[in-house]
């Protein structure tokens, strides 16, 4: 796990995507051979990695991956100030390839509660935005590469919502949908996620997902950090450990 930017992002990659604030599941049997699947991955193109696969067949195939609210830091907060996080590009997940042969990627999922009722409410987005598709060799599949952002782009909108159905609107509007006689905007997030599948392709997908880039906040970490100062002298760190020590909490941007 690494820190972006204090008290405002927190990426997890590697072992993170295997820890108890990650779930991993599948809906559908599967189809024509092909089974869903959705696990960790402990070795491949990057160390450690989410691999998410559906035959998307006709038997409402999903594979998806979680990340919950509250894991290694992550503050996933309301849905209003996580669509905020989103238009700052501040969240996303980062794709090592996946195929597009079947002209469908990888989409956003967002699991809301009422902090009055407890009642919950999952939303989609129709497609995440992503940021570079590769140009292979002529024949190749085509990957969609690098991170993929929320509330950007192709993903500002959502579906699956209590008043639409199925019907796309933006997250802003959204966000200031009543139910329960609260708007969902001040809703908290307890998860989100990346899905694929579920718009019978007959295309066989396969995602996978090398790290999530979340808010969070990482001032109980940076509290915790030796002294400089103090160490020192008792453990003999040279200039050269305490400038390592700075890259890992470096921030990326200023905040």
């Amino acid at each position: 796990m690494s820190w972006s930017c204090f008290a405002s992002e927190i990426t997890l990659s590697g072992t993170d995507l295997n820890g108890s604030g990650v779930t991993y599941s599948t809906v559908g049997s599967g189809w024509n051979g092909h089974v869903n699947s959705a696990a960790y991955v402990s070795t491949g193109p990057t160390t450690g990695y989410a691999n998410l696969l559906t035959a998307d067949g006709p038997n409402g195939d999903y594979a998806t991956v979680t990340v919950q609210n509250g894991y290694e830091g992550v503050s996933l907060g309301t849905l209003s100030s996580l669509i905020a996080a989103g238009a700052a590009g501040d969240v996303s997940f980062n794709l090592i390839g996946v195929p597009i042969d079947s002209g469908q990627v990888p989409f956003w999922q967002v699991t809301l509660s009422d902090p009055n009722s407890g009642k919950t409410i999952t939303l989609v987005t129709i497609n995440a935005a992503p940021d570079e598709v590769s140009s292979p060799p002529l024949g190749s599949p085509k990957y969609i590469l690098g991170p993929n952002y929320f509330n950007q782009g192709d993903s500002t909108q959502a579906n699956n919502s209590p008043q639409l159905g199925n019907v796309a609107a933006l997250w802003s509007v959204v966000a200031g949908y009543l139910d329960d006689g609260s708007q969902l905007g001040t809703w908290n997030v307890d998860s989100v996620g990346v899905e694929i599948g579920g718009w019978y392709t007959q295309a066989p997908m396969d995602a996978e997902i090398g790290s999530f880039t979340l808010p969070g906040d990482n001032t109980s970490a940076a509290n915790s950090a030796p002294d400089a100062a103090s160490t020192l002298p008792l453990l003999g760190i040279g200039l050269g450990a305490l400038a390592g020590l700075r890259r890992r909490l470096h921030r990326a941007r200023s905040c």
